[in-house]
């Protein structure tokens, strides 16, 4: 707010604008005293050359003020228009006596034009030297060095002087006018700074309030779908401990009947399903309940074993690897998790296509890990693609569309790393997981 005012008070009051009116006028004073100097040489038969000389320098001079004043030199012309009301000034004292209303009248001019032209750090050095001046122009007449003409302010009065005077006050009003004119503009600058700074203001609060009520509801709706998640969470749970049940139940009667029929084929995988699914269960249960295990594992194997059962679906699976041990450190369950949703997904979508297969690579590239999951299918459109990695967004019918988002939360929060999205190649849609390589000491 202060810098905005002080801006606004140096636009409207600045002291260049004041300076070249004082020299303009001042060139316009100096040039009527001057011809009114010749003409009344002229009419009383007594041309003084001396005088008319003086005054001519003294035109020249303000000429060069006025010129410093238009290549907006304005301290050296501020400076010599002082100068020279200043000798002005102390010219009249020193001739008519200190008493000379000319010369006063000047000096206090001199002190006015300080404050208007330099600013108010010059007012006290300029009344200073006035008074210095007015003290040694007393002590100069006391000891009779110049003895002033005393008799000329009995002299009446005559058009030169009324002129001279007029000339004087009319610059006195031209500069009062001119300070109040802008200082009454600079208020008014002022007050309507103040008021857009005002409008500002509310604007921003308001935006910012606009904003912050964005972010409790994001916040309120990303809580509301944890709580979602929980509630699933829960329910898989007490579903899944239902089904072993039922698992359980149905092992003890297939047995039964394995010792009855011990050479049916049936039995057996029935048995080995149940197995299967048992130990499904055990670790999705284990997941849900346990703590993450923090460990160094190889990703090789662990990708190449979700490879290995997908085939067993009757998805065609290629997996290839250019080395066949690559290290990193996290959850060896949770990267499994990860990899598993990708490569389901990749199966749904590449069983769209007639001959839809799945190519998984395994790579080092630096400090970095690299596994890509790839598919033929249809891709992704653009309006999935803006919220991939957002809860329920899926491309399945009757998908729940939180794969995606549990997979890179996963890969961004336990192994540091990132899961991209990439179709650079139009024939094949890849995620590409990037994980740190651990370095064994």
């Amino acid at each position: 707010m202060r810098i905005i005012a002080k801006k606004v008070l140096a636009n409207a009051i600045g002291s260049h604008h004041i300076t070249r009116i004082i020299a303009h006028g001042t060139l316009g004073l100096v040039f009527i005293l001057e011809t009114l100097l010749i003409i009344y040489g002229l009419i009383s038969d007594s041309v003084r050359i001396d005088r008319i000389l003086v005054g001519g320098g003294v035109v020249l001079y303000v000429i060069v003020a006025n010129w410093a004043a238009v290549k907006q030199r304005y301290s050296i012309a501020s400076l010599m228009i002082m100068a020279l009301y200043f000798a002005a000034a102390s010219f009249c004292l020193l001739i008519w006596g200190i008493n000379s209303p000319s010369g006063l009248l000047v000096l206090g001019f001199i002190i006015f034009l300080a404050g208007v032209l330099i600013g108010l750090r010059a007012i006290i050095p300029t009344s200073a030297a006035s008074i210095v001046t007015i003290i040694s122009i007393h002590i100069i007449h006391s000891l009779e060095i110049i003895t002033p003409n005393r008799s000329a302010l009995a002299m009446e009065s005559h058009i030169g002087d009324i002129i001279t005077y007029g000339s004087l006050f009319s610059i006195f009003a031209l500069i009062a006018w001119i300070v109040s004119f802008h200082t009454a503009t600079s208020f008014t600058q002022l007050q309507n700074a103040k008021k857009r700074l005002r409008e500002q203001k509310a604007t921003l609060a308001r935006r910012l309030e606009e904003e912050a009520q964005k972010l409790r509801e994001a916040q309120l709706a990303e809580i509301q779908q944890l709580y979602t998640f929980a509630q699933v969470g829960q329910s898989t749970t007490a579903i899944l401990h239902e089904l072993a049940n039922q698992l359980n139940v149905l092992a003890f009667d297939i047995n039964g009947l394995s010792d009855t029929h011990r050479s049916a084929k049936t039995i057996n995988d029935a048995q080995e399903s149940i197995r299967h699914i048992n130990h499904t269960i055990h670790s999705v249960r284990s997941r849900i309940r346990s703590r993450n295990n923090i460990e160094a594992f190889n990703v090789v194997p662990l990708v190449k074993l979700a490879a290995h059962e997908i085939k067993k679906t009757g998805a065609a699976c290629l997996f290839s690897t250019s080395t066949k041990r690559l290290l990193t450190k996290g959850d060896p369950t949770s990267l499994d998790h990860v990899i598993s949703i990708l490569i389901n997904n990749a199966r749904d979508a590449s069983s769209t296509s007639s001959d839809g297969r799945i190519a998984i690579h395994i790579a080092r590239r630096g400090k970095k890990i690299r596994i890509t999951v790839s598919d033929n299918g249809p891709g992704l459109s653009k309006r999935v693609k803006e919220h991939l990695f957002k809860p329920q967004t899926s491309t399945k019918a009757g998908g729940m569309g939180v794969g995606l988002y549990i997979a890179k939360h996963i890969i961004t929060t336990q192994f540091h790393g990132t899961l991209s999205y990439d179709n650079l190649d139009q024939k094949m849609t890849s995620f590409i997981i990037t994980i740190p390589v651990f370095e064994e000491e």
